[in-house]
C-alpha cells in the first residue's frame, strides 16, 4: 500500500525512510539441560560475591585501605611515539637534567612529591626489561623507558605522593612540562613510526624468530601432500579430479580494547629482610611473582602475593600486570614504603595494548559441480596472516600460533595452508585477549567462505554445511576428531532457528523495502581447549577442614575475574565431600600456599582448579571414609551410632543432622573425632589435565628456529550461531534483531553462570564487530596517539547492541554424544571464549545486508567491509549518492 502525503504518494519501498524508529525492549529464551545427579554441581546458584558487588561491599585493589606510610603512584607516559628523550626543567627548556636534579626542582614547585622513579632505580644488576618468561630469558619490554620511547602511552617514570589526585596531576605536570624529545620525525634520515600492518610491510618491520620460545612461532601449518599450485590463480583450475573456482581477496580486521571494570592496579608492602606482600590485579599471579622477584633480584619466595578477586581481565592482565606490579614494587623497594598504583582509565588504555588487528590475504579453491566433490566443497584455502603485534614481542606470536593452530575452526579442507607474520610497529604491545585471536581469523575465514557463495550463487550456509568436519577426519593440527558431532548441532540450531524460512522472509523484506534492509546468516565454531602446551596444563589446591566446626577451606590457584570460578569451585567441593555449602570457604588466591600456579585464561581457570579441587576433596573423602569403617570395625555399630558418626544410616550420609544436637552435622562429629585420632585434615593436589599432551603436527618453523613442543587440544567445543540484523540504509546503523546460539558445554557446572558467560561473550564480540573502534591519530606530532582512549571516543557494547531476541541454549547431552570424549570436570567444557568468536555471525548478517542494499544501486559485485562495521563503514559501503534521495 502507497504512503499519502500531502499530494505526494510515497511507494512502500521507501516509506520506511520517514517512519521513526522506536526500539523495543530486547527479550530471550535460555534452554539449560540439567544432570540432578550431580548436584548441587550445575545447579543455577547466584554467584557467591554477586550481593557484596551489588553493594559495593567487594574490595578490589583500589579499595583496599593504603597502610600507614603508604604513596600512591601514577604513570608519566610518553607523548611521542618514537623519540629519543632526556629530562628537563621548564626553567632551561633545553638543558637535560638528571632524574635527582629534576626530582629536586618538582619538590620546590609541589612539596607533596615523595620520589619520582626512573629506570635509573631498578636495582643495580638487575635488568630493566622484563617480559614473557623473563625470568628464564630476559625480557624485551622496558618497565621504565631509558633514553628512547617506541610508542605513545609509553611509561616513562612514575610519580609518588600521599595523596593519589596529587600523584596523577604532578605525572601530569611532568609528562607535559619536563620532558624534551628528539622526535624521529623531524630528522629525514629516521624513518617515522610505524602504525599499521600496511606500514610495516612496506618498511619490513617484522617480530623476528629467536632461539628462546615463546620468541619463535609456527611459520606457517600444512595438512599433508597438500596441492598449492593454484594458489594465486584466478578463474578456474581442477584439483583432486574436480572442477574448481579460485576466489582471492583480503578482510582486515580492527582492534579493541579490553575494558575491564577494574583498571591496572597493584598494592605493594616492603617487609622485613627485604621481603614483600604484593596484592596485584592480575591473571597471572605467577607471572607477577617473577617478574619482580627478577627485576629486584630476590628469591621467588620472598615475594608473597594474594588475590582476592579482580574486576575483570579478558586476558589484559596476563602478561601486562607486571608492568604496573614491577614499578610499584621497586619504589616500595627503594622507599620501604607501601605503594599503590591504581590507574586511571585514560592512562590505562593508553598504556596497555590490546586485541591484535589482523589482514588476512586469501586464496580459495571451491568445487562447482564438474567432478567427484559436490558444489560448494572447499577442496583448498591459503591464508597469509599479519598481525600488528605492537612494539614488542608480548605473545603476539603465541596468539598468531594459536590463530593458526584452530583457524580450520568447523571445516574440512583437504588441501590446507596457513602462514603468519607478525607486524612490529609503534603501539603498545598487543596482548592476549578473550578468544586469543580467533575471532579475528574466523571473520577472515568466513569472509572468504562467503565470498565463494557468493561467486557459485549459493547461500554461504549451504556452502558451510557442505564441508563440516565428519568423525574420525584430521584438524589440521593431526587430531583425529573420534568424538566430532558439530554436523549435529549445526542441524539442531538450524531448526531451533527456523533458519530456511527466515532467511525467506529476509529476502521478501528486502525486496519490499529500500532504505532498511535486513541480513541473516548461521556459522558453527569448532574451538580447541587449552594452552596447547602440556606444562601449563596443571593445577593445584590444597584443602583444609577446621577440627572444631568442619568447616572447609579451599585454596587453590585460580584468580575469580568475575568469571564465577569462585562459585563453581564451591559447588564441586561440596559435592566430592557430600556437604551443604554453606560449610565451603574459598580462601584467596596465595602464592605461599598454593605455589606456581598456571595463569587464569584460555577459558581453563574454572575447570583445571576445579578438577584440582576434586581430586584433594575425593582424597580427603576416602581418607575419613576409610578412618570411619576402621572404627566401625574396631567398636561396632553401636558405638558409632553413640559417636554420631553413623552417617551409612543416612540417605544424606554425613551432611546429615544429628538427632537432638543443636543441628550438628554427622560431619562434624567425624571431623572432631578424627582430630582427636591425629588424622590428617587437610588434603593436596597437583593434577595433570589430560588430553593436550600429544605434539601437535604439520607445524612448520623458521629455518634454524627451534620448534616450540607445541602441543595439540585438550578436546573440542561445537557450537553454532545464527543471527538476523536490520541495517538503517541512510544512517547506517545496525539493529541485531535475533540471534539464536547453541552452546556445547557439556555438563554446566553452573547453569547460570555459564548461560550468562556465553551471553556476556557473545556481546563482547558483537561490540568488537560493530561498535569498538580503536582510533590511532595518523600524523602530526601527535601521531600514534590514541584519541579513542575513554567512552567519549571508544563506543563499547551498549543496551543497543543486545539482540532484540536472544535465544540461548546449551546442546543437550543426549544419545550418541554420551560416548564422545567429556572434556574438563565432572563432563563440562570451557565457556569462556568460544562464544565470543560466534559474534562473527553479526558481521556476516550485517554484510548481507549491505550486499542487499548495493543490489538496489545496481552493484551485485563482492566488496570489502572492515571490522569493525561502524556506522560510518556500513553507511559508506551502501553506496548511497544523492540521486538515490529524490522520490
Amino acid at each position: 500500500m502507497a504512503t499519502a502525503t500531502g499530494s505526494a504518494t510515497i511507494p512502500p519501498a521507501i516509506a520506511s525512510a520517514g517512519i521513526p524508529y522506536e526500539r523495543p525492549l530486547s527479550r530471550g529464551t535460555q534452554t539449560i539441560p540439567f544432570n540432578p545427579d550431580k548436584a548441587p554441581v550445575g545447579l543455577p546458584f547466584i554467584k557467591l560475591d554477586a550481593f557484596l558487588q551489588a553493594s559495593g561491599e567487594a574490595r578490589y585493589i583500589h579499595d583496599l585501605p593504603l597502610p600507614p606510610r603508604g604513596v600512591n603512584g601514577a604513570f608519566v607516559l610518553s607523548s611521542r611515539a618514537l623519540a629519543r628523550f632526556v629530562f628537563r626543567i621548564p626553567d632551561a627548556p633545553l638543558t637535560p637534567v638528571d632524574p635527582p636534579t629534576l626530582t629536586a626542582w618538582l619538590r620546590g614547585r609541589f612539596p607533596v612529591l615523595v620520589a619520582l622513579l626512573t629506570a635509573q632505580d631498578v636495582p643495580a644488576g638487575q635488568n630493566n626489561r622484563t617480559g614473557v618468561l623473563a625470568g628464564q630469558i630476559g625480557g624485551t619490554d622496558p618497565l621504565l623507558a631509558q633514553d628512547q620511547v617506541e610508542w605513545y602511552g609509553q611509561p616513562m617514570a612514575l610519580v609518588l605522593a600521599e595523596d593519589e589526585t596529587d600523584a596523577i596531576d604532578i605525572a601530569h605536570y611532568v609528562r607535559r612540562s619536563c620532558i624534551l624529545y628528539d622526535d624521529a620525525t623531524s630528522d629525514p634520515n629516521v624513518r617515522p613510526p610505524i602504525l599499521t600492518i600496511q606500514d610495516a610491510k612496506d618498511q619490513n618491520s617484522l617480530l623476528v624468530d629467536t632461539t628462546h620460545p615463546p620468541y619463535n612461532h609456527i611459520l606457517y601449518v600444512m595438512r599433508p601432500n597438500s596441492q598449492l599450485g593454484w594458489v594465486g590463480q584466478t578463474g578456474a583450475v581442477t584439483l583432486d579430479g574436480s572442477a574448481c573456482l579460485i576466489v582471492n581477496g583480503t578482510q582486515t580486521v580492527g582492534s579493541q580494547a579490553h575494558f575491564y571494570m577494574e583498571t591496572q592496579s597493584a598494592l605493594v608492602v616492603p617487609g622485613e629482610r627485604g621481603q614483600l606482600t604484593v596484592n596485584p590485579s592480575s591473571q597471572s599471579p605467577d607471572s607477577v611473582q617473577s617478574t619482580i622477584a627478577g627485576v629486584l633480584g630476590l628469591a621467588i619466595s620472598g615475594v608473597a602475593l594474594a588475590i582476592k578477586r579482580i574486576g575483570g581481565g579478558y586476558g589484559g592482565k596476563t602478561t601486562r600486570s607486571p608492568f604496573v606490579a614491577a614499578p610499584a614494587a621497586v619504589a616500595a623497594a627503594k622507599l620501604k614504603r607501601p605503594v599503590r598504583i591504581a590507574m586511571r582509565r585514560e592512562e590505562d588504555m593508553e598504556m596497555i595494548g590490546r586485541r591484535h588487528p589482523y589482514e588476512g590475504g586469501y586464496s580459495l579453491a571451491v568445487a562447482t559441480g564438474e567432478g567427484t566433490a559436490p558444489r560448494g566443497r572447499i577442496l583448498g584455502l591459503f591464508l597469509d596472516l599479519y598481525s600488528n603485534g605492537g612494539a614488542t614481542y608480548d605473545c603476539s606470536f603465541t596468539v598468531m600460533d594459536c590463530v593458526q593452530m584452530r583457524i580450520d575452526s568447523a571445516y574440512m579442507v583437504p588441501n590446507w595452508k596457513t602462514q603468519g607474520h607478525v607486524a612490529r610497529t609503534n603501539l603498545a604491545s598487543n596482548t592476549a585477549f578473550r578468544s586469543m585471536g580467533l575471532i579475528q581469523g574466523i571473520l577472515i575465514l568466513e569472509d572468504a567462505i562467503a565470498r565463494a557463495a557468493h561467486e557459485l550463487g549459493m547461500r554461504a550456509e549451504a556452502v558451510r554445511e557442505v564441508n563440516l568436519y565428519q568423525p574420525g577426519q584430521q584438524s589440521v593440527v593431526g587430531t583425529v576428531l573420534t568424538g566430532c558431532y558439530i554436523a549435529q548441532v549445526w542441524q539442531y540450531l538450524k531448526q531451533r532457528a527456523d533458519f530456511d524460512r527466515r532467511a525467506a522472509a529476509v529476502e521478501d523484506f528486502n525486496q519490499q523495502n529500500r532504505w532498511r534492509k535486513r541480513g541473516i546468516a548461521m556459522m558453527p565454531v569448532q574451538y580447541g581447549a587449552g594452552y596447547n602446551a602440556a606444562f601449563l596444563e596443571q593445577a593445584g589446591a590444597l584443602i583444609d577442614v577446621a577440627d572444631q566446626d568442619g568447616s572447609v577451606l579451599v585454596h587453590q590457584g585460580g584468580v575469580e575475574i568475575g568469571q564465577g570460578l569462585a562459585t563453581k569451585i564451591t559447588q564441586v567441593a561440596a559435592e566430592i565431600l557430600n556437604l551443604p555449602m554453606a560449610f565451603i570457604t574459598m580462601a584467596p588466591t596465595d602464592l605461599q600456599v598454593v605455589p606456581n600456579p598456571v595463569s587464569t585464561g584460555a577459558s581453563t581457570g574454572s575447570g583445571f582448579n576445579a578438577e584440582a579441587v576434586r581430586v584433594a576433596c575425593l582424597d580427603l573423602r576416602n581418607r575419613l571414609e576409610v578412618y570411619c569403617q576402621e572404627l566401625r570395625a574396631k567398636f561396632g555399630d553401636a558405638w558409632c551410632t553413640q559417636q554420631h558418626i553413623d552417617y551409612w544410616n543416612y540417605p544424606d550420609g554425613w551432611q546429615a543432622v544429628i538427632p537432638n544436637a543443636g543441628g550438628r552435622l554427622i560431619w562434624q562429629a567425624i571431623i572432631s573425632l578424627a582430630h582427636f585420632d591425629r588424622i590428617n585434615l587437610s588434603a593436596q593436589s597437583r593434577v595433570a589435565i589430560p588430553g593436550g599432551d600429544k605434539p601437535a603436527e604439520n607445524l612448520y618453523y623458521t629455518p634454524g628456529a627451534p620448534e616450540q613442543g607445541v602441543d595439540q587440544f585438550t578436546g573440542y567445543t561445537y557450537s553454532a550461531a545464527c543471527t538476523e540484523v536490520e541495517i538503517d540504509v541512510l544512517t547506517g546503523e545496525t539493529t541485531v534483531l535475533r540471534t539464536d546460539l547453541v552452546y556445547d558445554i557439556g555438563d554446566t557446572l553452573n547453569a547460570a553462570i555459564d548461560i550468562g558467560q556465553v551471553e556476556g561473550a557473545f556481546v563482547q564480540g558483537a561490540g568488537y564487530v560493530l561498535t569498538e573502534d580503536i582510533v590511532i591519530q595518523p600524523d602530526g606530532l601527535d601521531v600514534g596517539r590514541l584519541n579513542s582512549n575513554n567512552t567519549w571516543g571508544y563506543k563499547l557494547p551498549a543496551i543497543t547492541t543486545i539482540p532484540l531476541q536472544f535465544n540461548v541454549g546449551f546442546y543437550p547431552r543426549t544419545g550418541p554424544i554420551e560416548t564422545a570424549s567429556r572434556d574438563m570436570v565432572l563432563g563440562s567444557k570451557e565457556v569462556g571464549e568460544p562464544p565470543l568468536v560466534l559474534a562473527a555471525s553479526v558481521y556476516l548478517a550485517l554484510k548481507n545486508a549491505v550486499l542487499a542494499a548495493r543490489r538496489d544501486r545496481g552493484r551485485a559485485d563482492w566488496f570489502a567491509l572492515a571490522v569493525p562495521a561502524t556506522v560510518q563503514r556500513v553507511r559508506e559501503a551502501c553506496l548511497v549518492d544523492a540521486g538515490d534521495l529524490r522520490i
